[in-house]
């Protein structure tokens, strides 16, 4: 099924990329794919410094859950800024 929509659109008959109509294609994309970032120095300190909050060592699945729900963000985050500014 096509992201963009299910159905056919006028954006859908112009596009002509070898994997349109593949999981993950959009047609609509413009500029380049920004690369997923797995490390954020600035995040791990914040994380880092309040890692005591989470509950110590028994809680790591949790601290490691909302690191990786704040890395989650962050790319997310990217996709509606201009990467130039």
């Amino acid at each position: 099924m096509h992201a963009q929509s299910a159905g056919s659109t006028e954006t859908d008959s112009k596009c002509e990329s070898r994997d349109h109509g593949q999981p993950g294609h959009r047609c609509d994309l413009k500029g380049p794919i920004l690369p997923i970032i797995h490390k954020y120095p600035l995040i791990d300190e914040l994380l880092d410094a309040r890692r005591s909050v989470f509950g110590g060592e028994e809680s790591e699945p949790v601290f490691v859950g909302y690191r990786n729900h704040t890395y989650h963000m962050l790319n997310f985050a990217r996709q509606w800024v201009d990467p130039c500014s």
